[in-house]
């Protein structure tokens, strides 16, 4: 059977650093900025602050969402919001590694040829097309879909 607890009692017992065994602790949001070190900053009204900039986000594009998400200590919803926040409508974590694959797929069969100028073109194309993923100014390659699912 559960107490009820009077305001009061609660924030005497608050105040003393007594948690009544009733009340569980849940992890908010104010929490993970401390474990982050952005709570208890000046300034701080209790809103949500993004924890993660837009910068900070696209370093970690060459990781998986829940790696990044597990990293952070958010979940994956709470970090899609924020990719879309800033923009970025799909994690491009499986489209960079294929960019790279098959760039470094190229890089390879370019050493092995005789003619090993025949590939340049394609390698600066996939390159640019990697750089643009990374730094925002596109989201994906020619041969895929703008919108999609995660």
């Amino acid at each position: 059977m559960k107490r009820a607890f009077s305001v009061t009692d609660l924030r005497e017992s608050l105040e003393d650093g007594i948690i009544p065994s009733t009340m569980r602790r849940v992890k908010s949001h104010d929490n993970v900025l401390k474990a982050v070190g952005l709570g208890d900053s000046p300034g701080h009204n209790g809103s949500r602050v993004p924890v993660l900039s837009e910068r900070e986000l696209r370093e970690h594009f060459n990781m998986p969402l829940n790696e990044v998400a597990k990293k952070y200590g958010m979940c994956t919803t709470a970090l899609k919001k924020l990719c879309r926040k800033y923009g970025v409508m799909q994690w491009p974590h499986r489209k960079l590694r294929s960019l790279e694959k098959k760039i470094a797929s190229l890089r390879a069969e370019q050493r092995y040829t005789s003619d090993g100028h025949g590939n340049l073109d394609e390698i600066r194309k996939l390159e640019s097309q990697r750089e643009s993923l990374i730094n925002g100014s596109g989201e994906g390659g020619e041969d895929e879909p703008t919108g999609g699912a995660w």
